[in-house]
C-alpha cells in the first residue's frame, strides 16, 4: 500500500486466463482491470490497483487479493487497509466499467459525482490515463500545453463543473484503447480530500461484422488489445453460446478476434436470427445480428439414425454399380472366348475342289 492506492502484483510466465481479483468486506469479489506488462525474460507482471479511498468504513478493512486461473482461486494475499484518519470518503465518482467506439467517431466517458450529503466547496477535476508504478501515463484534463492528439481531441461535456464530470473524445483512433480515470480534488471543510472513479475501459474496434459462407457463420472484430475481450453468440433458446475465439495478431499491433459457428446449428424449419456480441469483462458493448439460412429452408433431422441410413444408401448404390460392372465384364469375356473357338472350326469346314489324277 502506498499513500493513495492498494496494489496487488504477481509475476507469471503465461498471462492467458490469469487474473487478480479483490475480495472486499461485504463483496463476494471485486474485479478491477488488471494491467499486464511484458518483461524482457518473456514473463509478465499482472498488476491490479485499488484506490485507497474505496475504504469507506470508519474502521480499517482487511482486503484479499486472489490470483486466479480460469476463475479458480489458486493463491491469495491479504492486507490491512488503513483509511485516512480512520474516517470515510462519502463523495464518490461513478464510472461505467467499459464503453466501445469505432475509429473516427466520438465517445462520451461518463463520470457522475455523488455528494452523499457532503457540502463540497471546491472541485478540481482531472481526467487521466494511469500508467505503471502508480504514475500517470497521460492527462486529458486539464489539458497539458504540449498535449497529444488524444488530449487535444478531449473536452468536458459540462465545463462549468456540475455533478456530471463526463468527458467527450472526438475522432477516436484504434490506439485510444485504454483505461480512463476520473479523479477529483475536493474541499470539504475543514480539509482537502481526493476521490477517484474506478476507471472506464474504452474498447475501440473496427470491422466488426458477421457473415455466412457455405458451411459456417463467422463473426470477426479488429481490436487494439485482446485482453479480456471475447465474442459471444446469442442463439434463440440459448442465453449465450460461448465458442473458442481465435486471436490473430496483425502487423499494426492490433488483433483480429474471430468466432465461427457451424452452419448446421440451424435446425429449424424457419430461419434463425443469431447475434454476435463483442464483450469486455463479460459486459456486452456492441452486437451484430445475422439471419441464418437453413439449407432449402427445411428442417434438419434430429434422428441419429438418418446419417447411418444415408451412408448405407450410398454404399449400397456403389455395390450395385460394382456388381453390374462385374456381370458385364464376365459376359463380355465369355463372348470373346466363344468367338475364338468357333473361328478355327469354320476355317477347316470349308470345301475345296481338288484335281484327281487317276
Amino acid at each position: 500500500m502506498n499513500l493513495s492506492d492498494i496494489v496487488c502484483k504477481a509475476k507469471v510466465q503465461d498471462q492467458q486466463n490469469v487474473q487478480l481479483i479483490w475480495e472486499l468486506p461485504g463483496h463476494a469479489y471485486y474485479e478491477m482491470v488488471s494491467r499486464v506488462i511484458p518483461v524482457s525474460d518473456n514473463s509478465y507482471w499482472i498488476i491490479s490497483i485499488l484506490n485507497h479511498l474505496l475504504c469507506q468504513s470508519e474502521q480499517n478493512m482487511t482486503l484479499t487479493c486472489q490470483l486466479q486461473y480460469m476463475k479458480q482461486s489458486l493463491v491469495n494475499q491479504s492486507i490491512e487497509a488503513t483509511c485516512a484518519g480512520g474516517g470515510r470518503c462519502a463523495v464518490t465518482l461513478l464510472q461505467p466499467q467499459a464503453v466501445a467506439a469505432m475509429p473516427g467517431s466520438s465517445v462520451n466517458l461518463s463520470c457522475v459525482m455523488q455528494l452523499n450529503g457532503e457540502n463540497v466547496h471546491r472541485t478540481n477535476l482531472y481526467w487521466l490515463i494511469p500508467g505503471v508504478n502508480n504514475k500517470v501515463k497521460e492527462y486529458l484534463h486539464p489539458r497539458p500545453e504540449r498535449g497529444t492528439t488524444r488530449s487535444k481531441n478531449s473536452r468536458l461535456i459540462y465545463p462549468m463543473f456540475t455533478n456530471d464530470l463526463s468527458l467527450t473524445i472526438d475522432d477516436v483512433q484504434l490506439s485510444y484503447t485504454d483505461t480512463y480515470v476520473c479523479e477529483a480534488s475536493l474541499l470539504i471543510l475543514p480539509q482537502n480530500t481526493k476521490t477517484t472513479g474506478r476507471g472506464t475501459y474504452l474498447l475501440v474496434y473496427e470491422e466488426f461484422r458477421t457473415f455466412m459462407n457455405l458451411s459456417d457463420i463467422v463473426c470477426k472484430a479488429k481490436v487494439q488489445d485482446q485482453q479480456n475481450v471475447q465474442l459471444i453468440w446469442e442463439l434463440p433458446g440459448h442465453a449465450y453460446y460461448e465458442m473458442v475465439s481465435r486471436v490473430i495478431p496483425v502487423s499494426d499491433n492490433s488483433y483480429w478476434i474471430i468466432s465461427i459457428l457451424n452452419h448446421l446449428l440451424c435446425q429449424s424449419e424457419q430461419n434463425m436470427t443469431l447475434t454476435c456480441q463483442l464483450q469486455y469483462m463479460k459486459q456486452s458493448l456492441v452486437n451484430q445480428s445475422i439471419e441464418a439460412t437453413c439449407a432449402g429452408g427445411m428442417q434438419e433431422s434430429h434422428s441419429p439414425l438418418e446419417p447411418v441410413l444415408l451412408y448405407a444408401l450410398i454404399l449400397g448404390n456403389s455395390l450395385l454399380i460394382l456388381i453390374i460392372i462385374i456381370i458385364f465384364w464376365v459376359k463380355k469375356n465369355k463372348t470373346n472366348r466363344r468367338t475364338r473357338v468357333i473361328a478355327p472350326n469354320a476355317k477347316f469346314g470349308t470345301t475345296s475342289r481338288m484335281k484327281y489324277n487317276g
